[in-house]
């Protein structure tokens, strides 16, 4: 191993890679802006509606059919707000790829399916609780919310481990009881302002997209105040835009931006301690489980649709 630059094409500022927000930014909002630009051509009147309607909370018939997708990931953001580094956003995004490849309509994904909603709300609000864990019993800050708490915990004299819960126990259960009342008051306020944020459904796309474009080219610039930012977002908002216009997930993209780093990383570190034997990773008892669990979840979804389409052809 060396350190010599790669994949950088002689530009320095990949020499860290792309910035995953202004990726996020593009093949998301600035995507959904040229969508909503080329529909106010197409349309004259460039409105989503009149008017929406709808319930504020499902029935009890579609919360439990959901319910297998909550568990599921709110398991997927617990596991992932526990290691460090990762964050909301990976926990998201695999709970929705999670939900979309083990429901019965992956075509409905993307155009408002509660499955589809739920997934990544249930993981990211778990990451929360997930991350608390090696904070609290070992001191580690899983993300950059807890590494601010950890500060705040010093500061006050408390250090972060094991000793934390037998001398100050008060303080670890307020910090478990305010987890649950800041989550009541997340729902309260969703469920009372919902209607209130639905209005912007009502503006004009010709009016809404550009909009949309400009607050995207800015969120870009302020990460780095680096204009070269702003020209990743718009190439991935392209790229994000014929992805959904050929109807190709862009989701698969954003995981491999996001997990590809620390897969290296973890890879090279595995390579480096069994003197580059690639057998090493299947002898060692936790690693073959991951590596049987991945292989699993990757053929369910065809072993899936085989038997279902076998049954269909039989009845």
């Amino acid at each position: 191993m060396d350190g010599y630059p790669r994949f950088t094409f002689g530009l320095p500022f990949l020499a860290t890679g792309f910035a995953l927000i202004p990726v996020l930014i593009g093949l998301f909002s600035a995507a959904q802006a040229f969508e909503l630009i080329k529909q106010s051509k197409d349309d004259e009147k460039g409105q989503f509606s009149e008017d929406v309607k709808g319930k504020v909370l499902p029935s009890f018939k579609e919360f439990t059919k959901i319910m297998p997708n909550i568990f599921r990931s709110s398991l997927v953001g617990t596991f992932i707000g526990i290691i460090p580094g990762i964050g909301g956003d990976p926990a998201a995004f695999i709970a929705y790829n999670e939900a979309e490849r083990w429901s019965k309509h992956p075509e409905r994904f993307g155009k408002g399916e509660l499955g589809g909603v739920a997934a990544p709300e249930a993981a990211n609000n778990a990451v929360t609780g997930g991350a608390l864990i090696p904070l609290l019993t070992l001191g580690i800050p899983g993300n950059t919310v807890t590494a601010i708490l950890i500060g705040g915990l010093l500061i006050h004299g408390l250090r972060p481990g094991p000793m934390l819960f037998q001398n100050h126990g008060d303080v670890v259960y307020s910090l478990f009881f305010s987890l649950i009342i800041a989550n009541l008051l997340f729902m309260i306020i969703g469920l009372t302002c919902t209607k209130y944020f639905i209005a912007i459904l009502k503006v004009p796309a010709q009016i809404l997209g550009p909009i949309i474009l400009i607050l995207s080219m800015i969120g870009s610039f302020a990460i780095h105040n680096a204009y070269m930012d702003i020209w990743v977002m718009l190439a991935f908002g392209v790229i994000g835009y014929i992805f959904k216009k050929i109807n190709v997930p862009v989701t698969p993209i954003v995981l491999a931006i996001i997990l590809a780093p620390i897969a290296e990383q973890s890879f090279r570190q595995a390579m480096l301690q069994s003197g580059n034997d690639f057998t090493y990773i299947l002898t060692r008892p936790i690693a073959a489980i991951f590596l049987l669990v991945a292989v699993i979840t990757f053929f369910t979804p065809f072993v899936r649709d085989y038997l279902r389409n076998r049954k269909e052809k039989t009845n």
